[in-house]
């Protein structure tokens, strides 16, 4: 999906789909049961393409580092979600632990660019800003990775070159290569998640 990835709770093989908190739960009001629609109808006041309802989420809050920018949505029954990724081919697992990714090569595909693109992982432990809806949102603990990705691509699943997905795409800087993920092990820590 380019919304992100379809994943299941421990012991559960209900599927639930992974992306960025600020795609699925858009700040301030989002809140649990939310419709959920791909592709996103924004002229619409109901969700029209619906696929499923918001599940969990961190609650994005100004004036404070939010550790992670992700959510889980339950997806609808009949609604069929494939981890295969044009270009790069289906996740083989999800990294669980911490570890130093610098220097590692990684891929993803974002809903807008479109394509398949790789590139390294410069930093770790990186705390960024940015807007959203005129509001300004800081997110702690992302890794910074050089890669081209434009507005829209949040939600994209990080690889490495064994297919582990190490994260998920929370955005990048304007007009520069400086792009930046949610490791993969807090996500999988927060919501209790595997593929």
């Amino acid at each position: 999906s380019d919304l992100g990835l379809f994943v299941h709770r421990s012991g559960d093989s209900s599927p639930l789909l992974l992306s960025c908190a600020h795609v699925l739960a858009p700040p301030p009001f989002a809140k649990a049961a939310d419709p959920i629609e791909s592709p996103v109808d924004n002229d619409s006041t109901r969700a029209i393409n619906q696929i499923g309802e918001l599940d969990d989420f961190i609650h994005l809050s100004t004036g404070k580092v939010n550790d992670m920018d992700a959510a889980v949505a339950n997806v609808d029954v009949g609604v069929n979600g494939s981890n295969d990724i044009d270009g790069l081919g289906a996740p083989s697992s999800l990294m669980k632990a911490a570890e130093n990714l610098v220097g590692t090569t990684v891929s993803q595909r974002g809903a807008v660019t479109q394509k398949a693109v790789s590139g390294p992982v410069r930093e770790m432990g990186c705390c960024i800003s940015f807007s959203f809806r005129g509001q300004a949102y800081r997110i702690g603990k992302l890794v910074r990775y050089d890669i081209e990705s434009r507005p829209g691509d949040s939600g994209a699943v990080v690889l490495d070159q064994d297919m582990r997905a190490v994260g998920i795409h929370v955005g990048a800087e304007e007009g520069s290569t400086s792009a930046y993920f949610s490791p993969m092990n807090l996500v999988v820590d927060r919501f209790l998640i595997d593929l």
